[in-house]
């Protein structure tokens, strides 16, 4: 039992579901992801234009300013961001005109050419504005690591940024995939949501989303693990690991907190009693609000900053706390008025989300989702309606969570909607929504499922990779 516990769970797990070590791969989800994902990623990676995603560019320096040790960032002229090689930041800015509010530039490889030939001079370095200087640098792991090794051995920033992705889409796969092998049931679900093109596009980028997402997939498949699947009792260790993860993900993104939550889903006697079952949450609660109070206390100077010009957080505050039911009326506008963009963003939008995938595409995907999520379900295992009520409110919690952020530090005082909600902050608790239409009547054995959902898959990201060339190489 000792050194690989979760293995051994999880094998029993997937001999259920796929009928044994000996079933083909192609008919195993976190095997075929590996290769999918791969593939694909790989070309995200190489054929998506430097800090073409949303963003990216703060992140780059937000991972090398970590490599500086400078772990928090500074404050000047009442905005958040730090100090940085000019070079860097030079290389950062190189994709600028090709924003939707500069124009419409396409790229050329004369670009990387000319930003080949700089370097790394730390010694003339210049404040840069990045309001992701806030960012835990939990979210900046890998490509942190990737960007420091590149600067050692004196690469070009433009390489340096290529090494980062490289090294994000590395670890979001390997997060990904465990997710996939973790889970006990919605195993093709979790695969058909990481390989949505809008989740691979952030998985192979710079992003602070793609080390987001990862923790969060495997948080929700170690949950569901426990809550259905498990084979033995919830010992000191197993609670230790879910403390890593959800601490892991809070420290990403504050809202992603609610995700300890999840617990509720593990029933009482799986800790032995119910007082070690209490005391196995309160450790989780305690250990998650430590850390996002240091983390908190240690950015106390950028706490209150705004993450654009005309945001008033402490005014905005007051104003949700003194209206609540207006705040809610907003909310509902919001919806209402960027439903039909929200749906759209969460399977794709391209650049800086100025170029759109065709409607055939994300409506297809999404009825593919959909279509799934009713066909994996699994004759022995149940999940009682409560416990999928338990999902869906931690979802929508932490969403609502995640936007009213966004309406505190990036929204104009009093905004009557809020404006930068993108599909893509759901991404972290999707599979929890997904989980509504888990059911165990009607189903489709994976000989016919992988396959179908493969080739759909890999049609669907070929598509997203014929409109990036065209939008930016044609």
């Amino acid at each position: 039992m000792g050194r690989c516990w979760w293995r051994a769970g999880v094998k029993g797990a997937v001999a259920a579901e796929t009928g044994g070590p000996g079933e083909r791969w192609w008919r195993r989800p976190e095997r075929l992801f590996l290769l999918v994902a791969a593939v694909w990623g790989l070309g995200f990676v190489v054929l998506t234009p430097p800090f073409q995603v949303p963003d990216e560019n703060r992140h780059f320096y937000r991972a090398y300013q970590l490599v500086q040790a400078d772990w928090v960032g500074c404050v000047r002229g009442g905005q958040p961001g730090g100090f940085l090689p000019t070079n860097v930041v030079r290389t950062g800015e190189s994709t600028q005109d090709m924003l939707p509010w500069a124009g419409r530039a396409t790229y050329r490889l004369e670009r990387t050419r000319e930003l080949l030939v700089l370097r790394v001079d730390r010694q003339n370095q210049n404040f840069a504005r990045f309001a992701s200087a806030a960012y835990s640098p939990v979210a900046y792991v890998p490509e942190a690591i990737a960007i420091g090794l590149g600067s050692w051995a004196d690469l070009p920033p433009i390489v340096l940024m290529y090494l980062g992705r490289l090294a994000n889409l590395a670890c979001w796969i390997a997060l990904m995939a465990a997710a996939i092998r973790t889970t006990p049931v919605f195993r093709w679900v979790f695969f058909a949501l990481a390989l949505t093109p809008m989740s691979l596009i952030e998985g192979a980028s710079l992003s602070a989303d793609s080390m987001t997402n990862g923790l969060a997939f495997l948080t929700i498949a170690s949950f569901l693990r426990w809550a259905v699947a498990a084979e033995r009792r919830l010992r000191g260790r197993d609670v230790a690991w879910l403390v890593l993860l959800t601490t892991g993900v809070s420290l990403c993104k504050h809202a992603y907190f609610l995700l300890v939550c999840l617990y509720f889903l593990i029933p009482p006697e799986r800790a032995g009693s119910r007082r070690a079952w209490a005391g196995f949450f309160g450790l989780l609660v305690a250990v998650n609000l430590a850390a996002l109070g240091l983390w908190a206390y240690v950015m106390r100077d950028l706490a209150g900053l705004g993450l654009r010009p005309g945001a008033a957080p402490a005014e905005q505050i007051r104003l949700i706390l003194n209206d609540p039911w207006g705040y809610v009326v907003t909310v509902a506008h919001t919806v209402v008025w960027y439903g039909r963009s929200l749906a759209r963003s969460f399977v794709g939008v391209l650049g800086w989300t100025d170029t759109y995938l065709p409607d055939w595409h994300w409506k297809g995907w999404l009825a593919v989702l959909v279509g799934v999520s009713l066909l994996d379900g699994r004759a022995e295992v149940e999940i009682r309606w409560r416990r999928r009520v338990l999902g869906l409110a931690v979802a929508a919690a932490t969403i609502l969570g995640i936007v009213t952020a966004l309406y505190i530090y990036w929204n104009d005082l009093a905004s009557p909607v809020i404006r930068g909600w993108q599909g893509r902050y759901v991404y972290p608790v999707a599979p929890l929504l997904f989980l509504v239409f888990y059911q165990r009547r009607l189903t489709m054995s994976d000989r016919a499922k992988g396959p179908a959902l493969a080739v759909l898959t890999m049609l669907s990201l070929s598509v997203t990779l014929g409109v990036l060339v065209r939008r930016f190489y044609g």
